[in-house]
Order: C-alpha cells, then sequence, then structure tokens
C-alpha cells in the first residue's frame, strides 16, 4: 500500500517543509500532503488493477467471469455453472490439452466428468466383461459364463462399478437401461457428497449397554467412504471414490473407533459384523456395522466415539462442512464470547458443558449480544435450563448459539469477541428441549433475538408466550418429534394470538420437522429447507422459497412460495395477496395466485381449444405423471429430499432458471446433467455409446 508519506519522501525536503511551515498548523499537515494523499490512493487503485490483470493471464487466477473467454482461446465447449457458488467449471478449461491429448481414454472419461459435473465417477468397458464361448485354441478362463463366488467381496460388489462378474450382451440400447454390449462403456457417478465428522460422540441404543448408535439422532445410518485425493489423471480406484461401506470393508483408513477410559480417550481395535441383532463384539474389540451405523463394546465402555464419513446430497442441514459461506445472522459482531467444550479447562467464559454456559450468561450480565461458541462435536444431553424454566431474552439482547473452531484463551483472559468463527468441522448435538421467551417488561416492545447456527437437536426448539422478536436456525438440524405413534412439532410457538405477536421465524438451509407457530401473528420463513413435516401457522404470514415440505401447509397468508415442492395441500385463509411461482402443489390446495406452477401449467397446455377444458381422463394422467418423485424422504436418509432420476423434466427443469424445484436446487443438477453430455460428444471414442449409471 502506497501511502502520502511514501511519495513524500520523492520530494525535495525543502518543499515538505516549506508545506508545513506556510500552511500547516502544529500536528496537521498542509494542501501539499493532502494532494499526494489523493494521489497516493489512486497510486493503490492502479496496481490493485494492475495486480488483477496479471491474475487474468492464468486460469488458476482469473476472476469467474473471464473463465469462459479463456476456454473460448483453447476452444473449450461453453459449459453451464454448476454447484451452490453457480460458477464455470474452471478446471474443465485448464485440462483441456490434457483432454485432447488422451482423448478417448477411461481415464479422461473420469477426469472429464469430475470436472464438468462436480460428481465422481468411474469409467468400464462394458465389452471387457462380456462372457466368451471358450475356444480349444484361445481359452479366456476369466470370461466364463459362471462368475467365481468364492472371494466374499464378489457377491458384495454384483451391479456396481466394482463388478467383475461376466455378463451375456444385452440388446437395449443405453436409454433403456442396457450396459452390457461390444459399443458400451457405462459411466457410474456418485451424486451423494461425503462429509468426516471428526470425534463424533456415539448415543448409547435402547435395549442394554454396549449397544451404540454412531448417529447422535438414534437412526440407521450408512457410513462411507472417506476418498483420498488422485494427484493426476487416471483411473479411480475404490479408495478414492464415496461409496457406501460394506461390512468386508473394515478396517477403513478413514475410521476411528475410540473409548473412554480412565486416562482418557484411547483407540479402539475394530472388526466388521452384522449388528442387526446387536450382537457382541469379541474380547478387547468394539464391533461396527458400517451399513446400519451402530456398534457394540463390552459392558464396561462408559463412552464411545468415533471419526466416521456419512453422505448428503448436499451441505444442508449442520454438518462438518464450510458454512463460512454464508454470514453468521444475525448480522453484527459479539460483544462477548463464551467457549464451552467438554475437553476445555474450565474458566471464566470457558465451560464443559451448554448448561453451565447459559446459566452464566443469564446471571452474570451478559453483554447484549453474546456469542456462546461449542468447539467440538460432542453431545450435550444435560437439561439446558432448571425445570419449567425458559431463557428469557430482553429487548436488545441477541443470543446465538455456533458450532465453530476456536481457541481457548490463555491462562486468566476472557475469549476474545474479535476474530471471526470459523465455522467448520463442528457440529454440535443438544440432546434436550430448547425453550425461549422474550421478556419486555414494560416497554411495550419486542424482545431478544435467539440465533442457532451448525447446531443438530434431537428435542424441541419452543418460543414460550411472551413477546419475542426473532428466532433464527441457520444449517441446523431439529429432529422430527414423536409421541405415542403422534407427530409433535420440532419447531413451535406456545400462547394465545396475544403473545409474540411480531415474532419472526426464519429457518436456513436446514432440516426440521413440523413447525407450528400456534396462534402466533408473526412470520415465518424458509429458505433452502427440508421440512419431515407439515407448517401450521393459521394467523401468521408464510414465505417459502428453494424448499420441500413433505407435509400440509395452512397459514393466513402465503407472501411468497417460490422454486418449491409440498407435497402435502396448501391453504392459505388470504388469496387475494401473495403469489406461488414454479412450485409444484398437490391437488385441493387453495392459494394466493399461481404463476408458471405444476400440474397446472402441464393441464394448460393439454386444454381443449374447442371446449376450454382439459378431459378428465387426460387431467388424471397428467396429474399422475407430473408429480414428484424423491430418492428418499425419511428422515436422516443420505439422499433425504433428491429427486429421482424418473423425476418427470416439469418437475427437475422447472424453475426460472432451468433447475430442480425443491431444497437441493442450489445444485443445479440439471446444468450438470447437460454439461456431461455436451463433453461426452466430444470426447468418447468414436462407435461406442456410453450408459450413465447413478450408484448414489
Amino acid at each position: 500500500m502506497i501511502t502520502a508519506e511514501d511519495l513524500a519522501r520523492l520530494l525535495p525536503t525543502v518543499h515538505r517543509l516549506r508545506d508545513v511551515a506556510a500552511f500547516g498548523a502544529p500536528g496537521e499537515s498542509g494542501p501539499l500532503h493532502d494532494l499526494l494523499a489523493v494521489l497516493a490512493g489512486q497510486a493503490d487503485v492502479v496496481d490493485a488493477d494492475l495486480d488483477r490483470l496479471a491474475d487474468a493471464w492464468f486460469i488458476e487466477t482469473c476472476a469467474d467471469w473471464l473463465v469462459p473467454y479463456l476456454g473460448d482461446l483453447l476452444g473449450a465447449t461453453p459449459l453451464h455453472p454448476i454447484g451452490t457458488g453457480a460458477t464455470v467449471p474452471r478446471t474443465a478449461v485448464a485440462n483441456t490439452l490434457t483432454y485432447r491429448q488422451r482423448k478417448g481414454t477411461l481415464a479422461v472419461l473420469e477426469q472429464l466428468t469430475r470436472d464438468v459435473t462436480g460428481w465422481p465417477a468411474r469409467a468400464v468397458e462394458a465389452f471387457s466383461l462380456l462372457a466368451w464361448n471358450q475356444a480349444v485354441n484361445h481359452i479366456r478362463p476369466k470370461r466364463t459364463g459362471t462368475p467365481d463366488l468364492h472371494p466374499p467381496e464378489v457377491a458384495d460388489r454384483i451391479g456396481g462399478p466394482l463388478d467383475r462378474a461376466p455378463r451375456t450382451v444385452e440388446v437395449r440400447g443405453p436409454a433403456r437401461g442396457g450396459r452390457y454390449g461390444l459399443d458400451r462403456v457405462v459411466l457410474f457417478l456418485y451424486r451423494l457428497q461425503h462429509l468426516t465428522t471428526e470425534h463424533a460422540e456415539a448415543v448409547p441404543a435402547p435395549g442394554g449397554t454396549g449397544r451404540w448408535h454412531l448417529d447422535p439422532f438414534e437412526r440407521d445410518v450408512p457410513l462411507f467412504r472417506a476418498p483420498t485425493e488422485r494427484p493426476g489423471i487416471g483411473l479411480s480406484t475404490e479408495e478414492e471414490l464415496p461409496v457406501p461401506l460394506h461390512r468386508r470393508d473394515l478396517p477403513d483408513p478413514g475410521m476411528q473407533i475410540e473409548t473412554a477410559g480412565l486416562t482418557g480417550w484411547t483407540s479402539a481395535r475394530v472388526v466388521h459384523c452384522d449388528l442387526t441383532d446387536w450382537r457382541p463384539p469379541p474380547e478387547e474389540a468394539v464391533a461396527v456395522d458400517p451399513v446400519l451405523g451402530r456398534a457394540t463394546t463390552g459392558p464396561s465402555v462408559p463412552a464411545l466415539r468415533a471419526t466416521v464419513t456419512t453422505g448428503t446430497a448436499m451441505p444442508l442441514g449442520g454438518g462438518p462442512y464450510d458454512r463460512r459461506i454464508r454470514p453468521l445472522l444475525p448480522g453484527g459482531p459479539a460483544e462477548a464470547r463464551l467457549l464451552v467444550g467438554r475437553e476445555l479447562v474450565p474458566a471464566p467464559g470457558v465451560f464443559t458443558s451448554v448448561a453451565d454456559a447459559l446459566a452464566s450468561w443469564r446471571t452474570g450480565g451478559a453483554a447484549d449480544r453474546t456469542d456462546i461458541v461449542i468447539v467440538d462435536n460432542a453431545v450435550y444431553d444435560e437439561p439446558l435450563l432448571p425445570d419449567g424454566e425458559a431463557l428469557d431474552l430482553h429487548p436488545g439482547q441477541v443470543l446465538r448459539l455456533v458450532a465453530a473452531d476456536d481457541m481457548a484463551p490463555a491462562t486468566g483472559e476472557l475469549p476474545s469477541p474479535d476474530p471471526p468463527l470459523d465455522r467448520t468441522r463442528r457440529r454440535a448435538v443438544i440432546a434436550a428441549p430448547l425453550t425461549v421467551r422474550g421478556n419486555s417488561g414494560n416497554s411495550g416492545r419486542a424482545a431478544g433475538h435467539l440465533a442457532l447456527d451448525g447446531l443438530w437437536c434431537t428435542g424441541p426448539v419452543t418460543v414460550a408466550p411472551g413477546d419475542l422478536a426473532a428466532l433464527t436456525l441457520q444449517d441446523c438440524t431439529v429432529a422430527p418429534q414423536h409421541e405415542a405413534g403422534e407427530d409433535l412439532p420440532a419447531v413451535r410457538v406456545a400462547g394465545t394470538d396475544d403473545d409474540n405477536p411480531d415474532l419472526a421465524v426464519e429457518l436456513r438451509w436446514s432440516v426440521a420437522g413440523d413447525v407450528h407457530l400456534g396462534q402466533s401473528r408473526g412470520s415465518l420463513r424458509l429458505d433452502t429447507v427440508l421440512l419431515h413435516g407439515g407448517i401450521s401457522a393459521q394467523l401468521a404470514e408464510v414465505t417459502v422459497c428453494d424448499s420441500t415440505v413433505d407435509g400440509p401447509l395452512t397459514c393466513d397468508l402465503l407472501t411468497l412460495g417460490s422454486s418449491s415442492v409440498f407435497t402435502g395441500p396448501v391453504t392459505a385463509t388470504r388469496r387475494q395477496a401473495g403469489c406461488l411461482r414454479y412450485c409444484w402443489l398437490p391437488e385441493g390446495s387453495l392459494t394466493p395466485p399461481r404463476y408458471r406452477c405444476q400440474p397446472d401449467l402441464a393441464l394448460a397446455a393439454a386444454t381443449d381449444p374447442a371446449t376450454g377444458l382439459v378431459p378428465p381422463d387426460r387431467a388424471a394422467t397428467i396429474r399422475a405423471r407430473v408429480r414428484p418423485s424423491f430418492t428418499s424422504l425419511a428422515f436422516r436418509h443420505p439422499a433425504a429430499g433428491q429427486l429421482a432420476r424418473r423425476c418427470p423434466s416439469e418437475i427437475a427443469e422447472g424453475t426460472e432458471d432451468g433447475t430442480e424445484m425443491g431444497v437441493h436446487r442450489a445444485l443445479r443438477q440439471p446444468q450438470r446433467w447437460e454439461n456431461l453430455a455436451i463433453s461426452l460428444d466430444e470426447y468418447l471414442p468414436a462407435g461406442l455409446q456410453v450408459a450413465v449409471v447413478t450408484v448414489t
């Protein structure tokens, strides 16, 4: 950075002395110095522009908008932006010359697929797996009609990318599912992303001691392999693919199991096992079932934690992914910071439980803006508040509970609120109900703002009767609540219509169960949310953007519904205001005006010009065809909310920018598929067809 003093030193000293003597008051500069300050500022602008021009010559450092221009210089095929950041595939342009040097090889097809779609892939020459009629003068013992099933892993891999069993020729083409033929290359794609959580505490499973769920929500969740990075272009091995683990794949190098003892955590010997019946492990070992995400230990093990890898369709709902790309809500720096971690040494501002940190915040004259930062992946199952009490927030108070990586302060010092939080690698679990209340006293205005960021909550989040101003959940998961076969709200606002009249509830990039605003006249906003349940907000205003709601929605006013999927009927009391655009709604929904929604748009295209109506049988056929189809909608399923490949294009490409409706719109998957089709046409060997198979 160039300063006015730097430029002044280039001038004769006499001019600087005259400037101060003639025009400058004591301690002030003269007009010459002020002029040099202006010139120095402009010099910085020129330097920065020169640096940008230098960066623009290289694909590794140029701005995103320059990537297509550099690609045009190489004659690279233009591609669509992809991913949550909607950026042009930079790597595809960088590797264009390498693609052309090895054009037509399996290694290029794999790397090309990774670069233009962002999905790991494995290419297989299907004709190399065809069974041969044996000739006496040319015997092929590995291409017999019957596979050798002696190695146990052969049966586990049949039908997948690592399948080596011989096949007979399929007559049907790739478009109809045919994989194996003389003119085929099979491209296996892995659409699920992998997330590795370090030192995550397991939770005891009901039914006896020594039984553990590796998932904090006590769900059976499959584990994945943590793939290694390939330094260059080449054929992918099993270790380089995010494949779901088989029971014979253990021990996996990316998995680490630790047991608690008198001297702390120690690594355990891991054996694979089918734990459907929760069988005990061998002596001095921990049995792990990677298919179910379960573990068993001896009865003397008091606690268990694991470093494991799971799969997800998109980083959503909290986890060890990078959340720094999103602002910490509500904005603005904190005035105080409290740290929580199981292995921290208790000190002023440092605690080993969330309950202790909340108690200190309540009784210690806390600052108006406070962050409680949880710095590990532990499960905090202690009651957060005394029985029957709520977390009181007063006017102007902002309390944020954040999962982030932060350093403990030096001895005798309080945690500093100044360094930005490193919101990555952490996802704390709150295994107790959380109740918050706004307490404005006699001020007559809404009180307080509670924000949760990066947390998993196994219990409900409740707003007690009062006058809370705002509740924000960002990158959080709140488990669906069930009791005696009845679905209960995961996020609930209690009280009458006089309570919480100005409450603003917002869920962003989160996963939750039912949301009930009760009698509150406030507002609810969902932005990129997967809701495993419905919405009940009879007196409130609701906004839903880029979300999937697996249940009914009832509200007073639906201000906006955009690029979303509603599996249950949508009912708005006031239908003269608000709108829905590019959404799918089931039959019987009562909503504000709709714009290019489905199946309305498909029905309008089938209208008989003579009568202005759609024939009933034709309408029934369209409604049966134009409906969302999901890989799964089960809570904690790796592909929850992911549209299936058979989902009709009216939904899979139904938004204004040609992306899919629902919570995974940000992935821009239709653009990824189109990039792949464009690129394969250029690099596929002549005379061959490609069969694309989605493994996950």
